[in-house]
């Protein structure tokens, strides 16, 4: 059985784009949920002036919040555990980098 490389559920529908392009913490997946790779925010949708806009970059500090994937349709269940193991990969490559390691350049980026 193969199961997501973050949050260890075995997924429905499997997101192939991080196993060439580093995903949001810098690493690269060759196995990730489609729970797991919407948290990073693409988009923000302001209803007030209706106005959308699209993000070219991911951002650790622009994630989807557990809330904001429920509205989107994901079960509350699937939304905490995805949330928490993007939270978890972005704060272990952070620490990575501390630790002296330079082997995470997207996260040496993060850091300056």
């Amino acid at each position: 059985m193969e199961v997501c490389e973050l949050c260890k559920v075995d997924p429905e529908c499997v997101v192939h784009t991080y196993s060439h392009t580093p995903f949001i913490d810098g690493r690269n997946y060759n196995l990730l949920c489609f729970c797991c790779a919407s948290v990073p925010k693409g988009y923000h949708y302001d209803a007030a002036t209706e106005e959308l806009t699209v993000f070219d970059d991911m951002d650790p500090d622009r994630l989807h919040t557990p809330t904001e994937m429920v509205e989107d349709g994901w079960s509350e269940e699937e939304a905490k555990k995805s949330v928490r193991a993007v939270k978890r990969a972005i704060k272990k490559s952070k620490l990575l980098v501390v630790s002296g390691s330079e082997s995470h350049v997207f996260a040496e980026l993060i850091l300056t």
